[in-house]
């Protein structure tokens, strides 16, 4: 990541399959406030990541961490920040999806 601009590449771990149509992505506009919140744009969509202290919805796998999660039938405490599936083509646009970038300090 160089000025704010730079690509973010998915990886499937474990699943019975792949879904996403593409795997590697452009960010533009990357900006850090620190214990607040990360903004940058996914292949020119916006994205807000806010700064979690205290996961209480993993059980506190995640504490500390910069999340933005979104799902057409995700509990209203489970929304954070600003993402969407449509982002990443082969998902579903109603599909959970959340991203995760860990505090480091």
């Amino acid at each position: 990541m160089t000025n704010g601009i730079g690509t973010f590449t998915s990886t499937q771990i474990i699943g019975l399959g792949d879904p996403l149509e593409k795997h590697t992505y452009s960010i533009t506009d990357l900006k850090i406030d620190k214990n607040n919140k990360i903004t940058m744009n996914i292949d020119d969509n916006p994205v807000e990541l806010i700064f979690i202290e205290s996961d209480e919805i993993w059980n506190h796998q995640f504490d500390n961490h910069y999340i933005a999660s979104w799902g057409g039938f995700a509990p209203e405490n489970e929304i954070k920040g600003v993402i969407s599936p449509t982002i990443f083509p082969g998902l579903p646009d109603f599909w959970y999806v959340e991203l995760r970038i860990p505090a480091i300090y």
